[in-house]
């Protein structure tokens, strides 16, 4: 799409992918290659909701976010108009960014019969994402394909296996 040329990459995969559905109101979940304050005001012009991990250096994030040291199970949260952008620490720090999210907890149950406090948007973002990420995780375990193989189609035969596998 020629309108979209003056993007960077990640903007303007995501604007063309998404070109057909714009003004519907859906609900976009992205991942944090793709996740940016940027592309949620864009997406938010044509009506359409975006909810991602976000890296905590992208620019237009709060200063904050790059020294914040949280314990576990600490939130910060800023809110600009629709966007909503959230650090919550568990194991590891974790940044999230929302345009129809706040900061709430929910309760989660976790393996023994124990409940956990979790904020709402990761709760939506693991319940649509969760697919891929564990897809993208059993793939790296077995590793059939090779880094130095020149057949470009051997490759792509060899990823299909193991996605089928």
């Amino acid at each position: 799409m020629e309108e979209y040329e003056h993007y960077g990459l990640s903007k303007k995969c995501v604007l063309t992918l998404i070109h057909e559905l714009k003004n519907n109101g859906y609900l976009l979940t992205t991942d944090n290659f793709y996740t940016s304050p940027e592309v949620a005001e864009i997406l938010l012009k044509y009506k359409t909701d975006v909810i991602g991990t976000v890296r905590g250096n992208r620019k237009g994030l709060p200063a904050e976010f790059k020294t914040l040291k949280l314990k576990k199970g600490e939130i910060k949260a800023f809110q600009k108009g629709k966007i909503m952008v959230l650090q919550w620490r568990d194991k590891k720090t974790l940044t999230m960014l929302s345009t129809i999210h706040n900061a709430e907890l929910v309760s989660v149950e976790s393996g023994k019969s124990t409940t956990k406090q979790k904020p709402k948007v990761v709760v939506d973002y693991n319940r649509s994402m969760g697919g891929v990420d564990k897809s993208d995780q059993c793939l790296s375990y077995y590793l059939s394909t090779r880094s130095r193989q020149r057949k470009y189609y051997k490759k792509i035969f060899r990823h299909l296996l193991d996605q089928a596998v």
